[in-house]
């Protein structure tokens, strides 16, 4: 028999999908009544999604740890225990920064994508309601870890009007790792503004 290990990820409204995995022992014989213990690590990518943001649980993430046992002439066992992760410094920073501007935390899920710079075929969007006094709907922010920076996806629902088109807009930053302690609040907060300005049917 032979054992290995991956990542499943789940949200409310869709299928689970495979983060990652890899093989984590070969072929061994297991004799009546031995007990074995295989120990083992298992890198995750870094655009895994997160479990944990802060203060909050994410509930309509989800992710697991399936363990797959191949047993000769025998069918596969598997199981599948839950796992938490925690967000990345970026995504505590910046999204701590969005609450300390007037945002509120609303909820966090899984969406497929081909946002250019996703690698797993879907993203992790972070929802909030906009500060008090910005024209939006909703805030989403998607983040794109690469290895010494993330980028930053801010999605504003703006609201319409009279001669006003309303819809999604997209701005996208990108944060070093090494710069977590600039003033985010304020480059947020331009951000935002932008998000809202008022825009004609044309443009």
């Amino acid at each position: 028999m032979s054992e290995r290990s991956g990542v499943e990820g789940s949200s409310s409204g869709r299928g689970r999908s495979r983060v990652g995995g890899q093989r984590v022992h070969g072929p061994f014989t297991l004799h009546p009544g031995e007990r074995r213990t295989l120990p083992f690590a298992i890198g995750l990518p870094l655009q895994t999604p997160f479990t944990v943001l802060g203060p909050h649980e994410l509930p309509k993430v989800q992710l697991g740890l399936r363990t797959e046992l191949e047993i000769a002439r025998s069918t596969d066992k598997t199981d599948l225990d839950p796992i938490r992760v925690g967000a990345p410094p970026v995504a505590d920073r910046i999204c701590g920064a969005l609450e300390g501007i007037g945002c509120r935390f609303l909820r966090s899920d899984l969406e497929a994508t081909r946002v250019p710079g996703a690698e797993l075929g879907f993203v992790q969007e972070v929802e909030f309601a906009p500060p008090h006094g910005v024209n939006l709907s909703e805030v989403e922010v998607v983040f794109l870890a690469g290895p010494h920076s993330t980028d930053v996806l801010l999605v504003g629902d703006r609201r319409g009007g009279l001669l006003d088109a309303g819809g999604d807009t997209t701005r996208r930053l990108t944060v070093a790792h090494d710069a977590l302690d600039r003033h985010w609040e304020s480059t947020l907060t331009e951000h935002l503004q932008e998000l809202a300005r008022r825009r004609g049917l044309f443009g």
